[in-house]
């Protein structure tokens, strides 16, 4: 949920169809299959980064390996995805995420970096056609981060 001039807001859109998007995850059946782990990705990052833990000892000390400069995350869980196991998800919230103006997210926003790598992750799963199509709808998520 977002933090905004230190309040809690309400779910916004955006975090609504986040969380509709990992509902696959909640199904330990569906949480193991690669298919629907890659399908929670498919249609963005649908995953708060800061409320993912790994396990070292079975993905190896090192595993953000991205050359992505804002996607990192994306990046990695769509690695994450391709692996044997299941993705365990709580639905309940667990962290929240903090708007303000210094934010890295307005930064990549500004100069364009995140739509370049929002693109190119987008055609990890797509043709051109349907990620030009995807990016039309997702550039407007970009407006949740405007202070």
């Amino acid at each position: 949920m977002p933090v905004k001039d230190g309040r809690i807001g309400p779910r916004d859109i955006n975090s609504r169809i986040r969380r509709f998007l990992r509902k696959p995850l909640k199904y330990k059946l569906l949480a193991e299959r690669r298919f629907w782990k890659r399908a929670v990705l498919a249609f963005g990052n649908s995953i708060c980064a800061p409320a993912v833990t790994y396990h070292k000892s079975v993905l190896g000390p090192s595993y953000f390996t991205s050359e992505m400069k804002f996607n990192i995350d994306w990046d990695t869980f769509l690695k994450l995805a391709e692996e044997e196991g299941q993705l365990a998800y709580a639905e309940k919230p667990l962290t929240f995420y903090r708007i303000h103006g210094e934010a890295t997210s307005m930064e990549f926003i500004e100069s364009h970096g995140r739509e370049l790598e929002d693109a190119a992750m987008f055609q990890k799963f797509w043709p051109g056609w349907v990620t030009d199509i995807l990016m039309h709808f997702y550039k407007k998520a970009y407006d949740t981060y405007k202070y």
